[in-house]
């Protein structure tokens, strides 16, 4: 499934502290394999609630740094395309907009990406990996990291 669609799916459902459970529960004893779909997914969601009109849910934030911390390596996939988009989200959300609680969660999901983004940059990195790049996808926007995300 699309992760757009999968984005869709989640803000049509009307039981998300169901889906949210679920997902928390894999958070917690699921494998690395899992944390990296299911990361994929909640990032999703995250990157595309500007085109929903709606804020990302603190929870939402805390889900995506508990599956980025479980993962301890490199992203893979679609989370490695849908990250920036993501990342890019919670950049643009000012402190006057939010409350306290929620700009902790947010920087504690910066610390997670940006740790990433620090083994990325390490020299072991391979060269085709797009963390060091970066700045390029920030400046194509939410719509062109999203499009390359699907297209995996």
């Amino acid at each position: 499934m699309h992760l757009r669609r999968h984005a869709d799916k989640y803000d049509q459902c009307r039981r998300k502290g169901a889906v949210i459970r679920r997902y928390w529960k894999e958070a917690n004893a699921g494998s690395k394999a899992a944390a990296l779909k299911f990361a994929a997914h909640v990032a999703a969601w995250i990157a595309f609630s500007p085109l929903k009109r709606r804020r990302p849910q603190e929870i939402e934030l805390k889900l995506l740094a508990k599956f980025l911390a479980k993962l301890g390596r490199l992203p893979r996939g679609r989370l490695k395309k849908i990250l920036p988009a993501t990342q890019e989200v919670l950049q643009s959300a000012s402190h006057e907009e939010v409350g306290d609680s929620w700009v902790q969660a947010r920087n504690n999901l910066k610390k997670q990406v940006d740790r990433l983004k620090h083994l990325c940059s390490r020299p072991t990195a391979y060269a085709d990996d797009p963390w060091p790049q970066l700045s390029t996808v920030f400046e194509n926007g939410v719509e062109a990291a999203a499009a390359d995300a699907e297209q995996e």
